[in-house]
């Protein structure tokens, strides 16, 4: 089994909400002292036919913040080891996605 298939796409929009499974939201933050917001790549990644999740890579400098406190919770830098290569996409540095939204938070799951 490939357990490294590769990005499935970018979140392209400009009010993204994405959450965990959980029921916690995120946002996406310019870093400190920019402008524009990071890069979102969505990877999905399993480590057995059974056991599967979606990462969230920061693909660019930023953060994503916690949508009801504005804490930061998952910061683009944290997803590189020392050698500035990126951690596995297992690292509790990114975030697992259960739903992605394009209209602020929270997602509607339409139900």
């Amino acid at each position: 089994m490939n357990t490294q298939g590769g990005a499935v796409g970018a979140v392209d929009c400009a009010t993204p909400c994405l959450c965990d499974s959980a029921g916690q939201c995120f946002t996406s933050a310019p870093p400190s002292g920019g402008s524009d917001l990071p890069t979102l790549v969505l990877y999905p990644y399993c480590s057995s036919p059974s056991s599967c999740f979606v990462a969230v890579i920061l693909a660019s400098d930023g953060t994503l913040v916690n949508s009801a406190s504005n804490a930061v919770a998952y910061d683009s830098g944290n997803q590189l080891d020392a050698n500035f290569d990126p951690l596995p996409v297992t690292d509790s540095a990114y975030m697992k996605a259960k739903s992605v939204g394009c209209n602020g938070c929270p997602v509607d799951m339409g139900q």
